[in-house]
């Protein structure tokens, strides 16, 4: 006997071969009803309005020449690994607000995506690998959501994206923002993001992009806030010109923290009286301690080597000395 979904299935194997256009917004899908089902002819297929939570791995297996894909308005949950692999050619890609995980290689084998918008979403975190395979995309949109930690290699293996847009999320942390040119994105937007931590020295590195915005965002202000002026994130506008800053980075970004200077444009308050924090100034005492030139290191081992010399002639002599008197006695 058929469940409800095996029925679904059955007619959409017979549906499928007939036409291009499907829509199944009947409130009754859980599971996306694709897999082991021929839809080489179908080019649109709606989804939206059913009551799917996961969107499985290879949940779209055989649809390779699908062009739209609406799932919005679904109570998805969860991305799985592999669940767009095997499509291409997609100009949207519409998914549901809610999602609370995307699995690592979650978009692996998506390739030539013109849209592609995750908005709403509430992350613990954006893991490792989460975009690994995804390729030629013109937009690619995380946004008007809460993104959690961004961890070190989420965006690794995102490979030729025209435009990159962080916009409007809630990122508790940045462990690691590593975008290369190997990544050849072309236009990176992050704008309006509320940052609750600023990135540790080193953990930006922001190369190979035509065009970087960074603007309308909320960083803390403490004594980290050099840290961060010093980051690729300021897009090398904190420079000094007759001792003051300059550049549009502090202008266009706000204050987040402490609470007294919250909203506040960074560049209304007093850089020089912020102090660095204690383990920065620490960090950068090992650094430059660690940083000797091998001239330096020399001269110091040269000079222990010398008083130890003089050292070990002076218990010479004293032993000699006690010795003679030793044998004249």
């Amino acid at each position: 006997m058929f469940n409800e979904l095996d029925s679904i299935r059955h007619t959409l194997r017979k549906v499928f071969t007939r036409v291009s256009n499907v829509m199944c917004n009947t409130g009754a899908l859980r599971e996306i009803p694709l897999k082991a089902i021929p839809v080489t002819n179908v080019s649109q297929i709606q989804l939206s309005h059913n009551k799917i939570l996961r969107i499985e791995g290879y949940a779209f297996a055989g649809a390779v020449n699908i062009r739209q894909i609406h799932l919005a308005d679904n109570p998805t949950v969860t991305i799985e690994t592999n669940a767009f692999s095997s499509l291409s050619n997609v100009d949207r890609l519409i998914l549901p607000s809610g999602i609370r995980v995307i699995e690592p290689d979650a978009f692996y084998g998506l390739e030539t995506v013109g849209y592609l918008k995750l908005s709403f979403m509430d992350l613990a975190s954006l893991e490792p690998y989460t975009f690994r395979g995804l390729t030629h995309v013109k937009l690619l949109s995380l946004q008007e959501s809460d993104l959690g930690i961004i961890r070190a290699g989420a965006f690794e293996g995102l490979v030729q994206v025209e435009l990159l847009n962080i916009l409007n999320n809630k990122i508790d942390a940045i462990q690691e923002l590593n975008i290369t040119a190997a990544n050849r994105i072309r236009v990176l937007r992050i704008q309006g993001n509320h940052l609750l931590e600023t990135p540790e020295s080193g953990s930006i590195v922001l190369e190979g992009i035509d065009t970087l915005h960074v603007n309308s965002n909320y960083f803390p202000c403490g004594c980290h806030i050099h840290t961060l002026l010093d980051s690729p994130l300021a897009n090398g506008s904190y420079s000094s010109r007759d001792g003051a800053p300059t550049g549009d980075f502090l202008s266009k970004n706000y204050c987040i923290s402490p609470l007294e200077v919250n909203g506040m444009p960074m560049s209304s308050i007093d850089l020089y009286s912020i102090g660095r924090c204690l383990e920065q100034v620490t960090r950068e005492n090992l650094e430059a301690t660690n940083s000797a030139t091998p001239t330096v290191r020399q001269g110091q081992s040269w000079h222990w080597w010398q008083q130890w010399r003089k050292e070990q002639t002076r218990r010479t002599r004293e032993k000699t000395l006690i010795s003679a008197v030793s044998s004249a006695d």
